[in-house]
């Protein structure tokens, strides 16, 4: 297995290598992301000898995770950066970028004193949680209405290994229209939050 860097080594050599024009949220990502590399996901010889590729995942906030999933370029400004990283620092190549969830507590960054995210004692299918974190998530996508509407409603999950089950129910005064827009935002964001489980939403 390749021995490859891990955490702030990574993020500095990142940052260093974001481009003078990538979007702020790349960057705003990057300084507060737990980043964790997995070795050796792809390996390949050819004629030059041994190659390695690794998967980099980004454990982020729930408002992190909404601007990455729904803005593009912010995925591509972290997937360039990352890849370059890699190779600046003689770690082999960039397989793929995944990020997931990760309810956090602070910590002090030692890149320039910012702080970025650590796993903390947070069970992340407590209705509370999941329900603040959705919230987070649409406003990052820009869904404030909905956003303020599910902080409103009643959440309950039902959570299996594999599987978790949420069913949101929203104020009673929601015309049908923006309940059914609001229901699609909802699962998207659920089943973002809640990966790699499958995920039942009921919104109504």
């Amino acid at each position: 297995m390749t021995d490859v860097p891990q955490g702030d080594r990574v993020r500095h050599a990142a940052l260093e290598l974001l481009g003078s024009g990538a979007p702020d949220e790349a960057r705003d990502v990057l300084e507060r992301a737990d980043i964790v590399v997995e070795p050796d996901v792809h390996q390949w010889e050819d004629s030059d000898g041994s190659h390695a590729a690794h998967r980099v995942v980004l454990g982020v906030s729930a408002h992190d995770l909404g601007a990455i999933q729904g803005r593009p370029h912010v995925r591509d400004a972290l997937s360039s950066a990352l890849a370059n990283a890699l190779v600046a620092l003689r770690a082999g190549t960039l397989a793929d970028l995944a990020t997931r969830w990760l309810p956090t507590a602070p910590q002090t960054s030692a890149y320039r004193g910012t702080t970025h995210a650590t796993a903390a004692a947070v069970d992340r299918d407590d209705p509370d949680v999941l329900r603040a974190a959705i919230a987070e998530y649409l406003r990052a996508e820009g869904h404030n209405a909905c956003a303020e509407r599910v902080e409103h409603a009643s959440l309950v999950v039902t959570a299996h290994a594999s599987r978790a089950d949420v069913t949101v129910e929203l104020a009673a005064n929601v015309d049908r229209t923006t309940r059914a827009a609001d229901a699609e935002h909802i699962r998207d964001a659920a089943r973002a939050l809640l990966a790699p489980r499958r995920v039942h939403v009921k919104a109504r």
